[in-house]
């Protein structure tokens, strides 16, 4: 018995440290199919932080925050990811061609830090993620939902910041 939970404790924490999900593409909201109708006024890094803040006061519980970490490398399919055992996001930043994008991707990842916060909700992403497969995994079918039904709004209030101007869309 001691042996099975030994082994059982060593995979998991082999899962929670090698193992990275990849990066959605929105079923409802592909991020590749906008056209840049939102420019930043402020520095990408500045954008990231208040994508963050937003998603804090209006998605997840104001006492806990994630860690965010900005890559300038382009990944070859990644947009961003969650590591879950260091509760940390990564933005791919040069991936995103449109800020409805970034926005959409940041928000996705700040679900999966709402919602896979312990090992056992880690375990179940994996388990779910072999038997429904990545695009109908409940979790990443979550972040997508969460993601396509908050990006407009999330838009909205960093322009009435000022850290967005929107762009008259050409037809």
């Amino acid at each position: 018995m001691f042996l099975v939970l030994a082994i059982l404790a060593l995979g998991t924490l082999y899962i929670l440290r090698y193992y990275q999900p990849r990066t959605p593409m929105l079923p409802a909201v592909k991020a590749y199919d906008f056209k840049g109708l939102y420019t930043p006024t402020i520095s990408r890094p500045k954008l990231v932080a208040a994508i963050i803040d937003w998603c804090i006061m209006h998605i997840g519980d104001q006492h806990t925050q994630p860690t965010v970490q900005i890559s300038y490398h382009p990944h070859r399919q990644n947009y961003g990811c969650y590591l879950i055992d260091k509760k940390l996001i990564r933005i791919y930043i040069k991936n995103h061609k449109s800020t409805e994008s970034l926005v959409l991707t940041i928000i996705h990842e700040f679900v999966h830090f709402t919602e896979l916060q312990t090992t056992r909700h880690s375990n179940n992403y994996i388990l779910y993620d072999k038997k429904y497969g990545y695009h109908t995994n409940p979790y990443e079918r979550s972040a997508n939902d969460m993601a396509a039904r908050h990006y407009q709004q999330c838009l909205q209030d960093l322009s009435a910041l000022g850290y967005l101007k929107a762009q008259l869309p050409l037809f």
